[in-house]
């Protein structure tokens, strides 16, 4: 074999060991759970208890839509406690009024940390629940899919929202800003707009 062929060889077992440690690294990242301290924005809120339970993602835009949605939760007089969705997080949920469950979709499903919390709370025992996702394009089957899985584990999904970094958020209004900036202000005006009525 010549010194060019052994060379090219050598060189695709190279891409092909870089490329699958690179799928093998991505893997592992959706399916990491990130583990933060449960904390309370606006502890002497009246408007009712809310947990909001997140998975960060790969990139900012899903915390800063939650955060938003929490302001906008805040801003409406409720008290927010806010964790990431780990093996940490408050599986006992009665003492809450409402739940939202925050995450990026991933090959049309939910994040997989996300799932597994669902999965271990078991019973929301009849709590609203919120489901609010993010993704680059079509979020709709995994709204549906976490809607199920809300349902199977004995919450009442009373909203679902889908926001996206390509797909027009606001395609009805035209907006003329930018599309991440928009999702922010929608997650934000639809946790203000969630009154004590939901419980």
């Amino acid at each position: 074999m010549s010194t060019f062929w052994t060379g090219l060889l050598i060189a695709v077992a190279i891409i092909v060991v870089i490329a699958g440690g690179s799928f093998t690294w991505l893997v592992w990242r959706l399916n990491e759970e990130t583990v933060t301290p449960l904390t309370v924005s606006n502890p002497d809120g009246t408007a009712g208890k809310a947990l909001v339970v997140y998975q960060p993602g790969l990139s900012s835009f899903p915390k800063r839509v939650t955060e938003a949605f929490s302001e906008g939760l805040v801003a409406s007089g409720w008290q927010v406690s806010t964790t990431t969705a780990s093996s940490k997080a408050p599986a006992a949920v009665a003492g809450y009024d409402l739940i939202i469950l925050s995450s990026p979709v991933y090959g049309g499903a939910p994040g997989k940390p996300l799932a597994r919390y669902i999965e271990r709370v078991a019973d929301f025992g009849r709590k609203p629940v919120v489901v609010l996702l993010t993704g680059a394009g079509d979020v709709e089957p995994a709204i549906k899919l976490t809607e199920q899985m809300v349902v199977r584990a004995g919450g009442r999904a009373i909203r679902s929202l889908g926001l996206t970094t390509m797909k027009p958020n606001d395609e009805a209004n035209k907006y003329t800003g930018s599309n991440t900036d928009r999702a922010i202000q929608i997650a934000r005006e639809t946790g203000r707009a969630l009154q004590p009525a939901v419980q």
